[in-house]
């Protein structure tokens, strides 16, 4: 944001055109899938709604519970918006919902959809799937470049150890404190990250970083 109030465009990548033409819900998977019934739930966090005949126009809402259902899946991609990241993920051109991690913000095309219903959770189908952006925070590990460290999780990632942070030059946006060295070991800090998964290292590739 520029200080006149007008915002500059330093990145664009559109969404691929069989993501962009309909109905699409973003959600953050909040429990391990299920590879048996090929389900996996998220908790939505976006949603475009087609231009006629949506399904999902007036039925969805952030924060709403979504059981998602995989029919014969093209293979996964990965939203990366430039960043670098390290390749042979378990995600990327996998079809199995074994390849999805709770954390991982995942966005798909809705091919059928029932609304949540009170505490029952809606429901969709798909046969696409993108890994997107993840938000959340953490606590700095060691606050290194080109890869840092943080522990501290939220607790629906399941992670207990420390994990690293890839960051791509050019790319990384910092706020709160004048570089990411900065930033005090042991202090909490906000981060839109892509959360690559195992069995790749650093799991997580960071756009953002904010200092708390």
């Amino acid at each position: 944001m520029n200080v006149d109030g007008t915002f500059t465009l330093v990145f664009y990548q559109p969404l691929p055109t069989h993501l962009s033409s309909g109905d699409l819900i973003e959600g953050v998977v909040t429990g391990v899938p299920n590879s048996v019934t090929n389900q996996f739930t998220v908790v939505v966090t976006d949603s475009v709604f087609a231009g006629s005949a949506s399904l999902l126009q007036g039925r969805v809402n952030l924060g709403d519970q979504i059981q998602i259902t995989l029919s014969s899946p093209d293979p996964f991609t990965i939203i990366a918006k430039g960043l670098t990241f390290p390749t042979g993920s378990a995600f990327e051109h996998s079809t199995s919902v074994a390849s999805i991690l709770p954390g991982q913000t995942v966005a798909f095309p809705v091919l059928t959809f029932t609304a949540q219903s009170g505490v029952t959770p809606g429901t969709a189908s798909s046969h696409d799937l993108v890994l997107r952006f993840t938000r959340f925070s953490a606590v700095m590990g060691t606050p290194a470049l080109p890869v840092f460290s943080a522990t501290t999780f939220p607790p629906f990632f399941g992670l207990a150890t420390g994990q690293q942070f890839q960051t791509t030059s050019g790319r990384l946006s910092v706020d709160g404190a004048s570089s990411l060295t900065s930033i005090p070991a042991g202090s909490t800090f906000s981060t839109t990250a892509l959360y690559i998964g195992l069995p790749v290292a650093p799991q997580f590739a960071a756009q953002s970083v904010r200092a708390h």
